[in-house]
């Protein structure tokens, strides 16, 4: 049983939606209104049949009544002709009039006259085999379609006792056989109509409603689905076109949809942007070390190379005080290579560790580049500032900033110390740095990249990630560099 019950919900599972609307919703009131319609027609059939026989049992009455003064006067001779009158009626078959010891007395057909009917006959023993009281009046008579046997008893009135006496409560039955064949098939001709009408209409409101729910349902997710299949193919263009009036729950699922497949296809973009902003960023770190290697490691090799021969050219002349000036300048070059080298290190391995926060990454920068440095370097960060989030890229790049603006004080701008701040105003980040060097004119590098390639490359950086950068110097009195952020403050 519950395998086979298993066997239909896998089969009702795979079937599509029209096949499912009509299974579960238009089947089940057919067969509803089917049922219903078989009910009415069997409640009005019984309520014809009770009007029929109501009717046959008046027309008993009507004509027991019209043979009463027939009777009273004991005119055989206008008895009969009664009789042959309401039998000549196009309904009426046969009229009896039959007393207590079952002998027909009169008849429609004079040769039933006389004659003893056999109380256990087809048409008398229905009655018979009831007691008096429970006897029907009306009765449909077995094996004939419509007719119907009226069986009124002839009451002992007080006219009748002067003849009959009174010890007799009836003096026999009037039997009227009636056909109500055409009545009948009248009526149930009417009933029929009626139901097939009714029939009719409930089909065509069914037929309405599963064209209703095709139209409003069937025909909408199909469209959904499509543009959904469309989609997970890799047409990022697919969408639910507006074409719906109604303003309804599939309606609005497509509007979710659209607009899950727009944030999506947004979401894609930035993160292909951000791709390629980070493949840009590996290239410019290439770029950046293959220039600090040429401009700092290979120049310091070059130099060291220089002094050593001089150094020893001159222990070879015996000029030792010279050669020691030449070491002790050889020296003094590895100690500040060294810096330079251990302070790129720091900022390669805070690149590979961040998203601790641009805070966090800035106080830990400082710290290790103060052990390193000739100078000390300060740092200050307002409180408001550290409860900003950025994007990993964005701390990167500002970090990247800060190494190269320390990398071009330690190489070019004699300091004695440094300032870091990190601030925010109103919605602006701002990041100084500022050093007590020897400072410069400002506009004598704007566009000379070989001369300080390392400011343009701290613009270029800025730029990137839609900040701007300024940098305010004069001979003398240092310089200092700030960048510009605009976030949403949390």
């Amino acid at each position: 049983m519950d395998k086979a019950f298993s066997q239909l919900s896998g089969l009702f599972s795979k079937l599509g939606l029209r096949l499912k609307v009509a299974l579960v919703f238009v089947l089940p009131i057919f067969v509803l209104i089917a049922f219903l319609s078989y009910n009415l027609y069997l409640s009005e059939n019984k309520l014809l049949t009770d009007q029929v026989q109501l009717t046959a049992m008046q027309l008993g009455d009507i004509v027991l009544g019209g043979l009463s003064n027939s009777m009273l006067k004991n005119d055989k001779t206008m008895l009969s002709a009664a009789i042959n009158d309401i039998a000549a009626q196009g309904a009426i078959q046969r009229v009896w009039i039959v007393n207590l010891g079952g002998e027909v007395r009169e008849s429609s057909i004079p040769s039933e006259t006389g004659q003893n009917l056999n109380v256990t006959a087809m048409g008398c023993e229905e009655c018979h085999q009831l007691p008096v009281e429970k006897r029907p009046k009306v009765l449909s008579s077995p094996g004939t379609k419509g007719q119907f046997r009226i069986a009124i008893p002839i009451a002992n009135g007080v006219d009748c006792q002067k003849c009959h006496g009174r010890s007799q409560k009836h003096l026999g039955m009037l039997i009227i056989d009636v056909s109500m064949e055409n009545v009948q098939t009248h009526l149930n001709n009417d009933l029929r109509a009626n139901l097939l009408w009714s029939f009719v209409i409930a089909t065509l409101g069914i037929i309405g409603g599963f064209v209703l729910v095709n139209w409003l349902i069937v025909r909408r997710v199909e469209v959904l689905h499509s543009a959904l299949n469309d989609f997970e193919k890799g047409d990022r263009s697919a969408r639910v076109e507006k074409t719906w009036r109604t303003e309804d729950e599939i309606t609005r699922l497509a509007q979710s949809f659209n607009q899950m497949a727009d944030s999506i296809v947004r979401n894609e973009n930035e993160q292909h942007g951000l791709a390629q902003m980070r493949q840009q960023a590996i290239i410019e770190e290439r770029e950046r070390i293959a220039r600090e290697l040429h401009d700092g490691v290979a120049q310091f090799i070059g130099y060291v190379n220089t002094k050593v021969m001089a150094a020893r050219l001159l222990i070879q002349k015996h000029k030792m005080e010279e050669a020691d000036q030449q070491l002790s300048q050889v020296e003094q070059a590895v100690h500040d290579q060294s810096n330079d080298v251990r302070a790129s290190i720091i900022g390669l391995k805070m690149a590979s560790e961040g998203g601790t926060g641009l805070a966090a990454d800035l106080r830990e920068y400082i710290s290790q580049s103060n052990r390193l440095s000739d100078f000390p370097i300060e740092l200050e960060i307002d409180p408001r500032a550290e409860l900003v989030h950025l994007d990993a890229e964005v701390e990167l790049h500002l970090l990247r900033i800060l190494q190269e603006a320390m990398s071009n004080i330690r190489k070019h701008a004699s300091a004695q110390s440094a300032q870091v701040k990190l601030g925010l105003q109103e919605n602006v980040l701002v990041l100084y740095i500022h050093d007590d060097g020897v400072g410069f004119i400002p506009w004598q590098w704007d566009g000379d990249y070989h001369a300080h390639f390392g400011l343009q490359t701290m613009r270029e950086r800025a730029e990137m990630i839609g900040a701007t950068l300024s940098v305010e110097s004069e001979p003398g009195q240092g310089t200092t560099v700030s960048v510009r952020l605009k976030v949403e403050e949390s």
